[in-house]
């Protein structure tokens, strides 16, 4: 009898064999499977292929229309642009020709219409002008009359002017108008001593509030001076055209310009009971011209002498 060994060999043996047969056939399958599902591959690809190709054709052929008949529109649609263009334009044409007509018409006809009243209006005007001229002439022999008059009060102002107490006077009235004009009477006052304890008169001083109970008020003094004959041989160098001259007249003026501010200032500021400074008038404008040509020398007599120069 076999022993159970044996019989376990053999049967593993017969298990082998029966497992090789079985993975041999598996692979057998899997092989024609395989191949079968490549020749399947093959053809789905080629019908594929095949169908992209058909409709790939068909699609050119649907584009190319679509194009075609795009092409046909715009080529429609802009020949029919071209020809309204042309007709606007022909419109346009004969239009701006009917209106340059009729402007032409109605320029013609205003031309006519202004040269008639201009002729008429030139004719009334010319008669109006001869009478104006008539007029004018007649009043230019009054006026020539009036000047000799004129010329005769100048000669006398020339010598009342030539006069030192006159040309003093004279600035005084101006100084006074001046002040009249742009203060109220009670603000102002002539011939004021404005320093305490002197005689020394200023011409005029304003009324300003002053600090304090025991001085209600302080004066701002205003003095008019008027260097009549240093001003004049500035002038004549000028005129003379000698500039030895004009500067000899220039320093003669300044100096004149500074002694009346040291004048000024020793005479009549005297604070509290005046400002702490006082004004120059100068009444004629060509000598106030003269002196602030010189800011150097206007900002000497306001720092050394607390004047301020004014015209």
């Amino acid at each position: 009898m076999k022993t159970v060994r044996e019989e376990s060999i053999n049967l593993q043996s017969a298990l082998k064999d029966d497992l090789v047969r079985m993975i041999s056939q598996i692979k057998e399958e899997l092989y024609m499977q395989q191949k079968q599902l490549r020749e399947n591959l093959g053809i789905s690809f080629r019908e594929f292929r095949e169908t992209l190709d058909k409709n790939n054709e068909l699609t050119n052929q649907v584009m190319t229309a679509k194009f075609e008949s795009l092409e046909k529109f715009q080529n429609e649609r802009l020949a029919a642009l071209d020809k309204n263009q042309k007709e606007s334009l022909e419109r346009l044409d004969r239009t701006q020709n009917e209106l340059i007509a009729r402007s032409n018409e109605k320029l013609e006809h205003i031309r006519a219409t202004v040269e008639e009243k201009l002729d008429k209006t030139l004719s009334e005007r010319l008669g109006k002008s001869f009478e104006t001229v008539g007029r004018q002439l007649n009043e230019v022999q009054q006026g020539l009359g009036e000047m000799k008059n004129l010329a005769q009060d100048v000669g006398g102002l020339k010598k009342v002017l030539s006069n030192v107490k006159m040309r003093g006077g004279f600035g005084e009235v101006q100084l006074q108008m001046l002040l009249e004009n742009i203060l109220a009477p009670e603000q102002f006052a002539a011939n004021v001593a404005p320093r305490k304890g002197s005689r020394d008169i200023v011409e005029f001083a304003v009324k300003l509030p002053g600090n304090s109970d025991s001085i209600p008020h302080i004066w701002l003094p205003i003095d008019a001076k008027f260097p009549k004959d240093v001003y004049e041989k500035l002038q004549n160098a000028y005129d003379n055209g000698d500039p030895a001259l004009i500067e000899t007249a220039q320093k003669e003026l300044d100096s004149v310009i500074k002694a009346n501010a040291r004048d000024i200032s020793t005479k009549y500021i005297d604070p509290p009971h005046t400002t702490n400074f006082a004004i120059m008038f100068l009444p004629f404008e060509g000598i106030y011209a003269e002196v602030v040509r010189k800011a150097d020398l206007l900002e000497s007599h306001q720092k050394n002498y607390n004047v301020i120069v004014t015209g």
